[in-house]
């Protein structure tokens, strides 16, 4: 294969895992409680040095809700955890505000963008040995911020808002 046409490709697309905490807002909990862990993988294209988009599937669970039980004594107590599993695909427009400088490079050591998108998924809610269903749309936000290891590789943070509205299926 050509190395011209292996640059080519290589520029504009990329694949991104990430592995990290999530919170989410609870009716029960404070926001610090319901801390919990998220997966994703993400296949992304520059059409230009200013704007992208990237598609991603995402895994996450996070607490939504705790009881204390108690077992003949109070000493003899604990704390029941419950747990919520949430599945999605996302799409995202990306906006680079340094894709508009003359001195901007694909190979820079750092960068940073804007992320907009839009999911669908299905949250799964344990509660008593119930399992519930709820499908959801979301709006999101985020800043993705990074730093390149190696000429392919980069490690980056990205805080992110997301706005769920759930539905009964």
């Amino acid at each position: 294969v050509d190395p011209q046409t292996l640059e080519k490709w290589r520029t504009p697309w990329f694949v991104e895992f990430s592995n990290g905490i999530v919170m989410s807002s609870s009716d029960e909990l404070s926001f610090s409680r319901t801390l919990g862990h998220q997966v994703s993988l993400s296949v992304g294209r520059w059409l230009s040095p200013v704007m992208g988009f990237r598609a991603t599937a995402i895994s996450r669970s996070t607490r939504w809700k705790e009881q204390e039980i108690t077992t003949g004594t109070q000493s003899n107590g604990y704390v029941m955890a419950y747990t919520s599993h949430y599945a999605s695909g996302r799409m995202e427009a990306l906006f680079n505000p340094f894709g508009f400088s003359k001195a901007f490079r694909w190979d820079s050591p750092w960068g940073v963008y804007m992320t907009f998108g839009g999911e669908m998924g299905l949250l799964t809610k344990y509660d008593y040995g119930q399992k519930t269903r709820i499908k959801s749309e979301a709006y999101d936000a985020g800043l993705h911020l990074w730093g390149r290891l190696s000429r392919d590789l980069q490690i980056f943070i990205e805080p992110r808002y997301t706005h769920n509205i759930y539905t009964r299926p």
